[in-house]
């Protein structure tokens, strides 16, 4: 479901998945043998709520002399360039010339 949800294969997000538990930022808990929750852990969410000041920050300055106007603008289009992403199994290495 993480893979479907972040565009990404399951191979892809199982070797995120594993590289993060081996970080100590994430933990699995198997329910069965088809279904493992993945949480973080203490050391995951502290990672986490300082990476979001971080972005928070940027975010801020990087709208700060923009008009509250321009900001939706800006964030009507990027919402609308994520959701034209295609997914990694239909994305093109290079971009196509028509003739």
């Amino acid at each position: 479901e993480l893979a479907r949800i972040s565009q990404v294969t399951r191979q892809t997000m199982h070797t995120s998945i594993l590289s993060l538990e081996t970080a100590g930022l994430v933990e699995r808990i198997a329910k069965n043998q088809r279904v493992v929750l993945v949480r973080l852990t203490a050391r995951g969410r502290n990672r986490l709520q300082t990476a979001t000041r971080r972005v928070r920050a940027v975010e801020h300055a990087v709208l700060a002399d923009l008009s509250r106007q321009d900001e939706r603008t800006i964030r009507a289009w990027l919402a609308s360039l994520a959701a034209m992403t295609p997914s990694p199994g239909n994305a093109q290495a290079e971009p196509t010339e028509e003739p």
